[in-house]
């Protein structure tokens, strides 16, 4: 199931439904699929950007909308065009859930793999600084190499990720590697290395603008710093999104790819399962 269109609260009240479950106040940007309907109250409106059309439409206040048959039906109230939008962001998003839809075949992994994967041409900055990896089991040590750099990582118990905060590093393009350390012998080391690119302050700026210009809405925001290379944050940004909205389980694969192309496998697995639970019941 693909999105129909995104919702953008403007003011006001304005609540969410899934078929005919209870109404729920919406604050940030959802993307809306059939069955969904909306509402705003006195004083109130939203933005409705339906996906293949040029112009957004303002939902006035004591509106009501559903969502059937891949169409937006006005079913009380009135709304006009308000303004051209560009069709890029939703475009690439359905874009990726529809290539997202390949890794939701759940993977089979054992107890503990003494194996790690990194991710490769990554975007780092100040405020991105994070290159993380799979815990591949709870009683190992890892060694992180960037350019000649060695960095011993203590034990993290059973947490799912490694994270690392990379500082007082020159701009411009590094090579990293992680091993697999167990009684100080190196038990696994990748057979080659992985990149990420460190950006200057001007182009981190830039960034911070772009991501504020979409406040309410961090698919769209994860949608930008997956473009530009932040993998990393776009993960996060991917998780916060569907643990606040568990109800859109169709916008689940988006997480499970950037698990993926992180060499997350476990928290690829774990969400793929319960991606296809949900689906099926």
């Amino acid at each position: 199931m693909l999105f129909v269109a995104r919702i953008i609260p403007n003011e006001g009240l304005v609540e969410y439904r899934n078929l005919n479950g209870d109404w729920a106040i919406i604050s940030d940007t959802m993307y809306l699929v059939n069955g969904n309907a909306i509402r705003t109250s006195s004083a109130s409106s939203a933005t409705i950007e339906i996906t293949g059309e040029t112009y957004s439409s303002r939902l006035d206040e004591n509106s009501e909308i559903e969502v059937s048959d891949n169409l937006v039906h006005l079913t009380e109230g009135e709304f006009v065009n308000s303004r051209i939008v560009a069709a890029n962001i939703m475009s690439r998003i359905l874009d990726k859930l529809n290539a997202a839809l390949s890794f939701v075949t759940v993977r089979r992994q054992g107890p503990c793999d003494p194996v790690v994967r990194t991710a490769s041409n990554l975007s780092l900055s100040s405020d991105y600084p994070d290159l993380v990896w799979q815990n591949a089991c709870a009683n190992l040590l890892y060694r992180l190499t960037i350019d000649e750099e060695i960095y011993d990582i203590p034990n993290i118990g059973d947490e799912e990720i490694v994270r690392f905060s990379v500082t007082d590093i020159a701009l411009g393009s590094h090579n990293y590697r992680v091993e697999i350390v167990e009684e100080d012998n190196v038990i696994y080391s990748p057979r080659s290395d992985s990149s990420f690119d460190w950006i200057d302050e001007n182009s981190a700026v830039e960034m911070r603008n772009e991501i504020a210009r979409f406040d309410s809405d961090s698919l769209a925001q994860s949608d930008y710093l997956e473009e530009s290379g932040f993998l990393v944050e776009a993960m996060y940004k991917y998780r916060d999104y569907i643990e606040s909205h568990s109800e859109q389980n169709y916008l689940r694969p988006l997480l499970i790819r950037a698990y993926a192309e992180l060499g997350l496998y476990s928290l690829q697995s774990q969400e793929a399962r319960l991606y296809n639970s949900l689906r099926n019941n």
